[in-house]
């Protein structure tokens, strides 16, 4: 059951402990950076599984304290930016944040945000409480809860290639007291853990690397420890290559226009599916797309619901596949388009073009020709390119004629906004905000303490084990 509001009772924090957590982000920072990496890192690394998704390897850290596994998967994700990443991973509060976790992780139960200490898309520190469910829901293998320093930042890489790094270390906390003998949760720790999204040479296209090095604590032995960490972490890297895809979707959805229902006309006429032409009945419902208004069926490969951002919350709206589709074809469109002029002149201009940025409104072609069917391919993609199915056909150009809408309205274009949340436009600050005259010196141990209760901030010795 996920805790109340008022559950943990956190005091302001003092200007050597603001410090003291602001150094352990950066040192963690650096260390994901440095340590991400299959070729360079100061881990060794074997590869495990060589998925569609990506390849995942299990490493061996000299430096880690016993009992701590490692794990690092890398994949590539499309259409995506940098500034995407930290806009969609960004949240400012706790009911923002328990929204984050439940949208993109199926084994985090609750979550809530203890202390903002910088607040910022571009950059950001906090202290976070996180609630994990184990696959035996607790039965066999007791619930885990973390508390862990967060740190997101924009960083430049050792080859001179731009990311953005979110890294987590764990902490100890006088208001976020372990709850073992309260919830039943064993506390697991954050060694030196995060992910960093890495821009390549292909406009639009980003290098994931995640890096998990965890110790689960409580009664399990290291082998099984190790079994438990590999099996969720697979689980979650295959999950978030969807889920990720799927966001930055309703994102860019979230950005753009909706239509007025007072203002739709005609519609109750269409007896046909707009999208795949069949006929509406008991089998065959009829929905209708809340982006440009048109009538379509409730079928997967002809809308779908996504959960979209209106006045800061989330809502349900049905979108047809041809608006959703559009935004895809959109970002492949502009990301060749880059490519072209990068190839034209030799060599990679610096562009700060982003997924929202966009000087060109398209607009929406919902012609579809008679006995088209659903699963057809275009540009040798299949219909399961859109996470939910998509009607991409694959009929001559020259058979394509506008829509004669049956609406008085025009159909709405798309009008994606560039501006940030308070409608300026943020300095681009492309330099690591992690200094090396700031970095910590190595430590005996992974898990920091923060005592609210003295003005001095010092590290803490961690228990051996703490009993499942």
């Amino acid at each position: 059951m996920p805790v109340s509001a008022d559950f943990f009772t956190c005091p302001p924090l003092s200007l050597a402990q603001i410090d003291y957590i602001k150094d352990v982000a950066a040192q963690v920072c650096r260390e994901v950076v440095d340590h991400a990496c299959v070729d360079a890192s100061p881990i060794q690394w074997t590869l495990v599984a060589n998925e569609t998704y990506g390849q995942m390897y299990r490493g061996r850290d000299p430096t880690a304290p016993a009992g701590v596994v490692s794990y690092l998967a890398e994949s590539t994700l499309h259409n995506a930016t940098l500034d995407d990443m930290s806009t969609l991973f960004y949240a400012s509060s706790t009911p923002a944040y328990k929204e984050y976790i439940k949208t993109y992780y199926d084994e985090l139960r609750d979550g809530a945000k203890l202390y903002e200490v910088v607040a910022g898309r571009r950059h950001s520190v906090s202290v976070n409480w996180l609630m994990q469910e184990t696959p035996t829901r607790g039965v066999v293998f007791k619930n885990r809860d973390w508390c862990f320093v967060e740190s997101q930042d924009h960083v430049v890489m050792p080859d001179g290639r731009r990311a953005w790094v979110r890294s987590f270390r764990s902490i100890q906390l006088a208001c976020c007291p372990n709850l073992q003998a309260t919830l039943g949760y064993v506390r697991a720790d954050h060694y030196r853990s995060g992910t960093c999204y890495i821009e390549t040479d292909m406009p639009g296209v980003l290098t994931v690397r995640q890096l998990l090095q965890v110790q689960l604590n409580g009664d399990l032995g290291t082998n099984m420890s190790d079994y438990v960490v590999q099996r969720g972490f697979k689980t979650r890297v295959k999950a978030m290559a969807h889920r990720v895809d799927r966001g930055l979707l309703a994102h860019r959805l979230s950005r753009s226009s909706f239509v007025v229902y007072d203002s739709i006309l005609m519609a109750p006429r269409r007896r046909h599916c707009r999208a795949c032409d069949r006929a509406f009945g008991l089998l065959v419902r009829r929905r209708q797309c809340q982006k440009c208004a048109e009538v379509v069926c409730n079928a997967d490969g002809c809308s779908a619901v996504w959960d979209v951002s209106i006045g800061g919350r989330l809502a349900p709206r049905r979108i047809c596949t041809f608006c959703s589709g559009a935004l895809i074809q959109d970002n492949a469109r502009r990301a060749s388009k880059d490519l072209i002029i990068c190839d034209s002149v030799g060599r990679m201009r610096d562009t700060n073009t982003d997924t929202f940025d966009s000087d060109v409104s398209f607009s929406i072609n919902h012609h579809v020709p008679r006995n088209t069917h659903r699963g057809s391919y275009v540009d040798g993609r299949s219909s399961d390119y859109n996470p939910r199915g998509s009607i991409y056909s694959d009929y001559n150009s020259s058979k394509r004629s506008s829509l004669q809408s049956s609406m008085r309205s025009s159909l709405a274009l798309l009008d994606l906004d560039v501006n940030d949340e308070d409608g300026a436009v943020e300095e681009d600050l492309w330099t690591s905000s992690c200094p090396a005259e700031k970095l910590l010196s190595s430590r005996e141990d992974h898990r920091l303490s923060l005592n609210d209760d003295e003005d001095d901030v010092r590290g803490a010795v961690r228990p051996d084990s703490v009993a499942a």
